[in-house]
């Protein structure tokens, strides 16, 4: 954001829709082996173990190859900004902050025409 405002860059807002439909994923019982496994592996390496299941090479059985289904990414409107020579952290966090808000009323705007149940998907930043 800092480059975005010296130079008086738009930032453009992009989702994408879908891409949560390419895998399913295990999900471990608490206590069992495989949980402890994938928490301990989370807990070393900082990146959590997955184990996705996609199509296969012949029908659809387990594999890794995502499942033939469509992903849409939308552009929205970009947001322009001042140019600023030397921004201060405040003017940083400010035009940050109010990125973000675009970015989230352009994701409520659109989710209702990708999502099924857009009422309960909330964009999240964690």
């Amino acid at each position: 954001t800092t480059e975005h405002v010296c130079l008086s860059v738009p930032i453009v807002p992009v989702c994408s829709f879908g891409e949560t439909n390419l895998f399913d994923q295990l999900i471990f019982p608490e206590g069992s082996f495989m949980k402890k496994l994938q928490n301990y592996i989370r807990k070393k390496f900082g990146v959590p173990l997955l184990y996705l299941i996609g199509r296969g090479f012949s029908q659809y059985c387990f594999s890794f190859i995502p499942r033939r289904t469509p992903i849409t990414v939308v552009v929205g409107s970009p947001m322009d900004l001042p140019k600023i020579e030397e921004p201060t952290e405040e003017q940083i966090n400010e035009y940050h902050g109010k990125f973000i808000d675009h970015l989230v009323d352009f994701f409520e705007k659109e989710k209702h025409k990708y999502v099924e149940n857009a009422d309960t998907v909330h964009l999240e930043f964690v």
